[in-house]
């Protein structure tokens, strides 16, 4: 399947969910929509590894299994079947239809009548020899053809045979003696408050009334799940299953993940059913299909921020997520982090570039289970982004769903739980309450801070960190001050590049964005000198559409940042161009630490010469500054020992 027509065919399921009474949101219809995509590649993900645990002649015991699986509970394998029994049945009427006219076209002929004939009596004078010889073949090449046919019907109706077999023996766990004690117990506990003295008489009754119920829900599933039933099945016995695993790092993620999720929110069974047509058309088993659908995923995440604003929490532009992945380049060995993940797009992409370095199952192993680590504070954030590391292939993506700034403290991190690479778009713009403030060593309302200090905390003494932050950080004093201090100190920040504004303008619902930069720093410090680069295209329109442009700066920042660094390696003289400049520490100290060091190749330049865009994210970052600093005059302004001396 095309990526146009997959991605056809998930808009469509999101026409259905926007119909439905139960989805009308886009938080609600793609929340809906991730965990039915999850649960579909995820048995495409399972059978691939069943099939490599057989060659290997291993043991592989499914993590979602039984009534549980996609292809049961919703009925795609047995509709698939049948559909090709009905196919071939078709071809088998058709090829029988066939034969009956060869046949009386035969009969016709010998009988000196020609139906082909052009004369309204239809005969001839005497028998075509050559005639009833083509039609002797015809009768034949149809009677071939009708055998043939006969022969892949019964194939297929044996494959149905089997296909029911299949199912009844996916679906028995729903009433063997296992299950029946499990619901005998439910039972018990729903409506006796788990006291409940029986007799023997009784008990056996009521198991009895327990299997029934699991044969005649096994049997609906064998049949398929229609109307009320799929909606029963769903709310009363999927999601309670799937919130019960444990026991394995994949049915822990699966538990974690369905518990965070509220359940099935179509009302409509119907609109369900389609919605599950639409995802079956789907083949995970083949590599292209995956492939695709994880972009078509990423388009989706992408146009999230279109329907009201709130790409912010969700999706960072992938030309600036490659861009930082391709300065930092993590390698296999190492754990990569996101604090505040999203929809890990930080973390897919490395995982993207690290799988070309996949050569030994150690490799393999280690890029599974001990590389990609996660925090999202958000339950729908931390679900799409759980989808979208399973979509690119990572099983077992070690995402938590946490308040980040409230779960540490940044005071006491265990080395062991430091990472080599930290990659990141950190919240912005929003406050926090003395109590987490608490878990910081320089207190501060403002989450970027706090963010900041928490990447310094977590990541290792020789780690590398990229991270976004807003053009604030940059030249705010006071707490911000001493936090970049800290940072300047303690590792070596070798490069700020400056993104142009309508970067980011997807995360508001009108406007250009909010000006930001991306810093780039690495254990051990100090920091003696920084490479500043000033990016005015980006490779998409700076406005909350970003469409993809062909100008892009970004290429040559890479190229010229990788040269500044061998350059420096090399102890030689970096080449730099117009659109860069170094800063050397002593002057950052001189400048109490504001890093908004304007680029000194453009200071004789006319306003007039300058790119619109390039004015405009000027003015926005100009305008951003003096509200910071109004903001830091009015709180001093308003502590009691200023306010004392003034009325003096």
């Amino acid at each position: 399947m095309s990526r146009q027509d997959l991605a056809k065919a998930i808009w469509r399921a999101c026409d259905i969910m926007r119909r439905d009474d139960g989805t009308t949101g886009i938080m609600e219809y793609m929340e809906q929509l991730s965990w039915l995509l999850f649960l579909k590649s995820f048995e495409g993900i399972e059978d691939r590894q069943e099939l490599k645990a057989e060659y290997y002649e291993l043991d592989y015991t499914r993590v979602v299994g039984g009534p549980y699986r996609w292809s049961v509970w919703t009925g795609s394998r047995r509709r698939r079947v049948e559909a090709k029994v009905a196919e071939v049945r078709q071809e088998v009427n058709k090829a029988n239809a066939e034969l009956e006219r060869a046949q009386e076209r035969l009969a016709a002929l010998q009988e000196g009548k020609d139906p082909n004939a052009k004369n309204s009596r239809n005969k001839t004078e005497k028998s075509d020899p050559e005639k009833i010889a083509a039609a002797r073949q015809d009768v034949q090449a149809a009677q071939t053809t009708l055998e043939e046919a006969q022969a892949s019907l019964k194939q297929a109706e044996a494959e149905l045979a089997d296909t029911i077999a299949w199912l009844e023996e996916q679906v028995h766990s729903l009433y063997d003696e296992e299950a029946v004690e499990q619901r005998v117990l439910n039972t018990i506990d729903q409506q006796f408050g788990g006291h409940l003295d029986l007799m023997q008489e009784q008990l056996d009754l009521l198991r009895e009334t327990e299997r029934k119920r699991g044969e005649a829900q096994a049997k609906q599933l064998v049949e398929s799940l229609v109307g009320e039933q799929l909606l029963r099945f769903v709310d009363g016995q999927l999601f309670p299953h799937l919130r019960r695993l444990q026991g394995t790092p994949e049915k822990d993620i699966i538990s974690n993940i369905f518990n965070e999720i509220p359940g099935n929110r179509m009302r409509s069974a119907a609109n369900l059913k389609a919605v599950i047509d639409l995802l079956d058309e789907i083949d995970f088993q083949v590599q292209e299909d995956t492939q695709i659908v994880s972009q078509v995923y990423e388009d989706l995440l992408s146009r999230l921020g279109t329907e009201g604003g709130i790409a912010g929490e969700f999706y960072t532009p992938r030309p600036i997520i490659r861009f930082i992945v391709d300065v930092i380049k993590p390698q296999i060995g190492e754990t990569v982090y996101d604090p505040f993940c999203g929809s890990a797009g930080f973390l897919v992409e490395s995982y993207k570039q690290m799988v070309e370095q996949e050569q030994t199952p150690d490799a393999h192993e280690m890029l599974q289970r001990k590389t990609f680590y996660g925090q999202e504070k958000k339950p729908l954030p931390a679900l799409l982004g759980m989808m979208n590391m399973i979509l690119h292939g990572v099983l077992t993506p070690n995402i938590t769903r946490v308040n980040t700034l409230e779960k540490d403290d940044v005071r006491n991190i265990p080395h062991e739980e430091r990472h080599h690479v930290i990659l990141t778009n950190p919240p912005f713009g929003g406050k926090e309450g003395p109590q987490i403030q608490g878990n910081f060593s320089i207190q501060s309302n403002a989450t970027e801070l706090l963010a900041l200090q928490h990447i310094i905390a977590k990541l290792r003494p020789d780690g590398r960190c990229g991270l976004v932050v807003p053009e604030g950080i940059l030249f705010r004093g006071d707490a911000f001050a001493s936090v970049k201090q800290a940072l300047l100190s303690k590792f070596n920040l070798y490069a700020i590049i400056s993104l142009p504004v309508g970067t980011f303008a997807n995360v508001t619902s009108s406007g250009a964005g909010p000006k930001t930069d991306i810093l780039f720093f690495e254990g051990p410090g100090p920091t003696k000198q920084i490479l500043y680069y000033e990016v005015n295209q980006v490779g998409f329109s700076l406005t909350k559409a970003q469409r993809p442009i062909q100008e892009n700066d970004l290429p040559d920042a890479l190229e010229t940042l990788r040269a500044y660094r061998k350059t420096v390696q090399d102890g030689l003289e970096p080449k730099l161009n117009e659109w860069c400049w170094l800063v050397e520490i002593d002057e950052v100290r001189e400048r109490d630490y504001d890093l908004s060091i304007p680029n000194p190749n453009q200071v004789e330049e006319k306003p007039g010469e300058k790119p619109p865009h390039v004015l405009i994210g000027q003015i926005v970052a100009k305008q951003e500054r003096l509200g910071q600093l109004l903001n830091e005059l009015q709180g001093w302004l308003s502590r009691d020992d200023v306010l004392s001396e003034l009325e003096e």
